[in-house]
């Protein structure tokens, strides 16, 4: 009987496992589907082509490819021709889609360094990668599933409580507790996923003055070094709103505006 209840468990974990990975993405899959344009791009890129290399991934990327690897060659041919601020952003886009990348990460550190008074950027924990990670995923099902499958559960440890076989009762209290954390990390990963879509990040691609107001002639109070990550600050109270300015909070805590041309968002294709 031991033995059947811990084949059980083991069936019954792999199952929960498999709901959580069955969305995510297969970076090799997608490349595989135009092999030949990616291949080719890394050919450009070592024969020193970096700005033909940088058209021929941006042409995956138009046409809905997308992988950590993707954006990681485009960042290394952005560096090669010294555009700092596309490479930041490339290496960012990265991030987003693999926060376990190291090889991404290191890159956009030495960008950054490379970049004359560049604002520190805090990186994330070992923790917050794994929520990033999450987050990004349509972890909405696998929480509505979890959550309905947790319920069902105690509705059978409730009906097992009639009964006094003991490995039935163990069983259906194992399996419980199990459902439980599942389901208690699935709806951190569901709220960690609303507040992040919450946020609009935005990478400045050209230096540029952190104003007090959304027009020209403001006062600057901050000078913005190419490659700084800024946050889309929305504010339903606020009375000055212009299509040409953003209201942005750096990472050094500093809140103001600065010109829409002077960045790209990390939500959008460059």
């Amino acid at each position: 009987m031991k033995k059947n209840i811990c084949f059980i468990h083991v069936i019954l974990l792999l199952v929960l496992f498999s709901i959580v990975f069955f969305e995510m993405p297969a970076v090799s899959s997608t490349l595989s589907d135009s092999q030949k344009s990616f291949e080719h791009g890394n050919d450009l890129y070592l024969q020193g082509r970096f700005q033909e290399s940088i058209q021929e991934y941006q042409k995956l990327i138009n046409l809905g490819y997308a992988s950590d690897v993707l954006y990681y060659n485009l960042g290394l041919a952005f560096i090669k021709t010294t555009q700092l601020g596309f490479a930041v952003w490339a290496f960012e886009k990265a991030l987003i889609l693999n926060p376990f990348n190291a090889h991404a990460e290191e890159n956009l550190a030495n960008v950054r360094k490379e970049i004359p008074d560049s604002i520190e950027h805090q990186r994330l924990s070992f923790l917050q990668k794994y929520l990033w990670f999450f987050s990004h995923r349509s972890i909405f099902l696998f929480f509505i599933i979890s959550e309905s499958a947790f319920f069902f559960l105690l509705f059978i440890v409730i009906v097992f409580q009639k009964f006094h076989k003991r490995p039935l009762r163990q069983f259906s209290y194992t399996t419980l507790m199990i459902m439980l954390m599942i389901a208690l990390f699935s709806g951190t990963c569901y709220f960690a996923q609303r507040h992040i879509l919450s946020q609009e990040y935005h990478i400045v691609m050209n230096a540029s003055s952190l104003k007090e107001g959304p027009v020209l002639t403001a006062s600057n109070l901050f000078e913005i070094p190419i490659g700084t990550k800024i946050v889309h600050v929305e504010q339903e109270n606020l009375h000055n709103k212009s299509s040409s300015f953003l209201f942005v909070k750096l990472p050094n805590g500093l809140l103001g505006w600065v010109e829409t041309k002077n960045t790209h968002s990390l939500s959008e294709h460059l």
